[in-house]
């Protein structure tokens, strides 16, 4: 799990990738937006930039079902990455992302773009997520490393009241959620080839 003095210990790359989530768009908020439960991949991303561990900062930040909050997500960028008091030069926005493949073909045509051409990068994403982005971040030949962070599995240090296993909970739910939504995804990816 990443810590301040685990990241710390990081040696440089030339980025970071954040594949996108951690916002969500809203109109009565004061900045636009709202963080949601996979928030904690936005702070890692930025602290890490704040550490200087990667030059370059790319996020993707699109939801297919929310094509008309790019904006306020990417304002929203803006602003977090202002209160970590990051240069908004090293803030790249890629290009819209239905996937974790497209978010990784955006990422490779950004680096072939640059002259000179960064090399190495970390990956920022759910600890849920990382094992298929590592697999087509990869699969599309970019040197990237893993950065999981937003681990539900693993809980959390706060006293919670302790259920019997039987009793229903939302949290179980929204972890069957993800699994669901990760082996379902391992599957599409494979079938198409991406990974």
């Amino acid at each position: 799990m990443a810590d301040r003095a685990m990241l710390e210990s990081l040696p440089a790359r030339d980025g970071i990738i954040l594949l996108g989530g951690g916002i969500t768009p809203s109109q009565a908020g004061p900045f636009g937006m709202d963080l949601n439960n996979a928030s904690d991949r936005l702070f890692v991303a930025l602290e890490m930039a704040r550490q200087n561990k990667g030059f370059h900062l790319l996020v993707s930040g699109f939801d297919r079902d929310k094509f008309k909050a790019r904006e306020s997500y990417l304002q929203g960028m803006d602003t977090l990455v202002d209160i970590f008091q990051i240069d908004r030069a090293r803030l790249v926005h890629m290009s819209p992302c239905w996937n974790t493949h497209d978010e990784a073909l955006a990422a490779r045509a950004w680096m072939d773009s640059m002259e000179p051409r960064p090399q190495s990068f970390y990956l920022v994403t759910s600890a849920s997520h990382m094992q298929r982005s590592l697999q087509v971040f990869r699969a599309v030949g970019l040197d990237v490393e893993p950065m999981p962070c937003d681990f539900r599995i693993l809980g959390s240090d706060a006293e919670v009241v302790k259920y019997p296993w039987f009793f229903p909970r939302r949290e179980y739910l929204e972890d069957l959620d993800s699994a669901v939504h990760e082996y379902l995804g391992r599957l599409v990816y494979k079938l198409r080839g991406w990974i």
